[in-house]
């Protein structure tokens, strides 16, 4: 649930005094309301004589016996009715009849009603409101003690959820644990009473849960302040963020972390490395000829471009976008070299495979398997049938995919020249003077090599399948 009010509310009545229990409305009346909402300042009780109540502040929970509604002579439920014209948290009553599940005010029952009940409520009220208030001044002396410290985010948020007794998680925009001391089945649920949330800037939430019933007073009390001093914390982090170099180290650890890394540390990492929250990210990998100037000048148009140090000689970038930039007719051309980058991905658990994006596309250029440029992962027309090869690039079904077609010739052309003149004749569609033309060679010579590479292979070459088959076979033999 989203923060309520520092006050104690009829959801704490319940738990705090097991015999009440809610009578009405039903959750699917349109007077229904989470009795997490519903703030109660007093206990007061009613009386058949005039004045029925006395003078109403708002945000009391009338106590109405049964036989005071029938002494009065009005039916139970039209005397609610009338209750709920002022403003009142709501009723708690011994009837023993039906309810009006369309209640337009809470109605909570308790078995029996005796001339205890108003004194009692309201002392286990105060008391509970006392408890809150003490625990919440530790605890603005462990926020205090920590600050002085300067403890790191992570730190701060152990303390808190030791002073409290309660877990507590903090989620990035994208919805990855940044840190919690819940256990992994606990982790937070939106539309729970069990957690009490607060937001924080840059789209990050705090999450305390899950709450005992008899503790979420103590959570509702608690949760400004431990959204502020986390802000605060989060806050002198990146005021803290690494520079120049040492941010470039930083973000080159992040993007060459393994795929399947947990999203917790990955989380952590780009928080420690300065990575601008709530952003669509992009990796972007540059050819080690590439001019920089050009490098910059095609990033930025979009998002902001932080260096990530080197990658295989080449150079690795990330890009930070406020909006999901479409990269296709921004970038430019390069004049040496290639631009390779990833499609935008939302949280920096999807980084690592963001960087192994870039990397199939540079090396796609580098190998001249699609023309050197400035290409985006998300441009499906520039990757042409190697964006169907991607999800499999490298692997065992690939490999043997090419085995199966290729292997016999692979086997019998230790200098790679009839698997070469194989590619360019089907890049060529089949057409052996344009074949014969690109090799460099006499058209009998690559008759010759063509007869060669036949008696090497299961398939005939004048069969426009299988070319195709085959062509998939190269395209995944140049890859690797």
């Amino acid at each position: 649930m989203d923060t309520a009010s520092g006050e104690i509310t009829l959801y704490d009545l319940i738990a705090w005094e097991p015999r009440i229990r809610s009578f009405a409305p039903s959750p699917e009346s349109q007077h229904w309301r989470s009795l997490t909402t519903l703030d109660v300042d007093w206990v007061v009780s009613a009386r058949s004589s005039q004045p029925m109540l006395p003078t109403l502040r708002g945000g009391e929970l009338i106590v109405l016996p049964d036989r005071i509604a029938r002494e009065i002579g009005v039916g139970f439920n039209a005397l609610v009715r009338e209750l709920a014209s002022q403003s009142i948290a709501g009723v708690l009553t011994d009837y023993r009849g039906e309810p009006d599940t369309n209640s337009p005010v809470a109605v909570l029952q308790i078995p029996t009603i005796d001339n205890e009940i108003e004194r009692d409520l309201n002392r286990l009220m105060t008391t509970g409101r006392r408890q809150a208030l003490l625990k919440t001044a530790e605890l603005d002396q462990v926020i205090a003690e920590a600050g002085a410290r300067g403890s790191r985010p992570s730190e701060l948020v152990d303390r808190l959820s030791q002073t409290l007794g309660l877990p507590i998680t903090v989620l990035t925009p994208g919805s990855t644990v940044l840190f919690t001391t819940a256990s992994s089945r606990d982790l937070p649920q939106t539309n729970s009473d069990a957690w009490v949330r607060a937001s924080l800037r840059n789209g990050y939430t705090v999450w305390l849960g899950p709450v005992p019933p008899n503790r979420h007073a103590l959570a509702r009390f608690s949760i400004p302040h431990v959204r502020d001093a986390l802000q605060r914390a989060l806050d002198s982090n990146a005021h803290m963020a690494p520079r120049g170099n040492a941010r470039a180290i930083a973000l080159r650890e992040l993007l060459l972390e393994p795929i399947g890394t947990d999203p917790d540390r990955l989380a952590r990492k780009a928080l420690n490395a300065g990575v601008p929250p709530d952003r669509s990210l992009r990796v972007a990998l540059s050819h080690a000829e590439t001019q920089e100037t050009f490098v910059r000048r095609s990033l930025q148009q979009l998002g902001d471009v932080l260096e990530a140090g080197e990658m295989n000689t080449h150079r690795l970038w990330l890009v930070a976008s406020r909006a999901n930039v479409p990269a296709y007719g921004r970038l430019g051309t390069p004049g040496v070299g290639w631009l390779a980058l990833s499609a935008p991905v939302a949280s920096a658990s999807e980084l690592p495979a963001a960087t192994r994006e870039a990397s199939y596309i540079g090396q796609l250029m580098e190998r001249t398997l699609i023309p050197a440029g400035a290409i985006a992962f998300d441009d499906t027309g520039a990757l042409g049938v190697h964006g169907l090869l991607y999800d499999g690039w490298g692997s065992d079904e690939q490999r043997a995919y090419r085995d199966q077609h290729l292997g016999s010739l692979l086997a019998n052309d230790s200098r790679g020249l009839l698997i070469e003149t194989l590619g360019v004749y089907l890049d060529q569609q089949g057409s052996q003077s344009h074949a014969a033309d690109a090799l460099g060679i006499h058209r009998n010579t690559l008759s010759y090599r063509l007869r060669q590479i036949e008696n090497s292979l299961p398939l005939r070459l004048d069969d426009a399948r299988n070319r195709l088959t085959l062509h998939v076979a190269i395209a995944i033999q140049r890859m690797m």
